[in-house]
């Protein structure tokens, strides 16, 4: 948990354990490690391990939205019986928006992402939490 600060730069760091899916929509888990690297400077720029790099266009306290840079680690077609007979995925850099906002209790969000190398193809999620 970060603590609230008008500090220029604010800095979270931590590690975990968390049992994952191989890839997007895989049905095999996997245990990875996780390292947690945030650091924002003016509540504008940003680089970390969870957002990727990118910067806040949006940022009213209810809702946030910006550009950002985010990496793909690709995978194997080895990765999941699914996967059999399909191309190797490698490893892409990828540009993207995002937006999320607070309406009461629900957290909405979008992110959209282009992959710039090996696939080059658009990603899109939407979320309610």
């Amino acid at each position: 948990m970060r603590w609230q600060s008008d500090a220029a730069w604010k800095v979270n760091l931590g590690a975990g354990f968390a049992t994952v899916p191989k890839f997007d929509y895989s049905s095999d888990n996997e245990l990875v490690f996780l390292p947690m690297v945030d650091i924002e400077w003016r509540n504008f720029v940003f680089a970390s391990t969870q957002r990727g790099v990118g910067v806040k266009l949006v940022n009213n306290g209810r809702s946030e939205a910006g550009v950002r840079l985010t990496y793909d680690f690709g995978r194997e077609p080895t990765d999941d019986d699914l996967l059999a007979g399909t191309d190797k995925v490698d490893a892409t850099q990828q540009i993207g928006a995002y937006w999320m906002t607070y309406v009461g209790p629900w957290r909405w969000s979008a992110d959209f992402k282009y992959a710039t190398s090996s696939y080059e193809s658009f990603l899109g999620t939407l979320g309610l939490a």
